[in-house]
């Protein structure tokens, strides 16, 4: 069964490694694109995504701390609503950042240049490689088909997701 409703606010996330061997995490926020592989087979999606949840809370504590990545004036506003220091700001993607992930989301705010774009929120301090993975999840990542390295990459556009996140593992 393919998902053809990906943007329709219902977020959908894969992890993926890059030619480092380091592992992302990316959220569309229900706005973003999505690899092709992912939308071709919900029944992939799904077992990838309940794989990576069990993993991570059985097998990923948290490594370190994660450094911010780009703050949007939307995310500005957040913060300065909820009346929180930036150390406090993120939530579960602070807290995957912390286990190892670099984090990326797709930007919500309609009103921002990087509307629909890929942003890195959170780079981690003690970066997760594919070595340290056990072999039942490094199948439910997706490869970059280019070379790309999260460390030096803060924005994916859409045509990127389309194309360099192409295959699993």
């Amino acid at each position: 069964m393919e998902i053809t409703n990906y943007q329709n606010l219902v977020g959908y996330w894969w992890y993926a490694v890059d030619s480092n061997g380091y592992i992302a995490t990316f959220n569309n926020a229900g706005i973003g694109e999505m690899p092709p592989c992912l939308r071709q087979d919900k029944g992939r999606y799904d077992e990838m995504v309940n794989a990576w949840e069990d993993y991570i809370e059985k097998n990923l504590p948290i490594r370190g701390s994660a450094s911010a990545g780009i703050i949007t004036p939307s995310a500005i506003r957040t913060i300065e609503r909820r009346g929180i220091a930036m150390e406090e700001y993120g939530g579960d993607a602070r807290r995957d950042a912390e286990r190892g992930f670099f984090v990326y989301e797709a930007e919500l705010d309609h009103t921002s240049k990087y509307y629909g774009k890929f942003l890195r929120l959170f780079t981690p301090n003690t970066p997760l490689r594919l070595g340290e993975l056990d072999e039942s999840v490094k199948s439910k990542l997706l490869l970059v088909t280019k070379p790309v390295l999260f460390v030096d990459k803060d924005i994916f556009s859409s045509e990127e997701i389309v194309s360099l996140f192409s295959t699993f593992t």
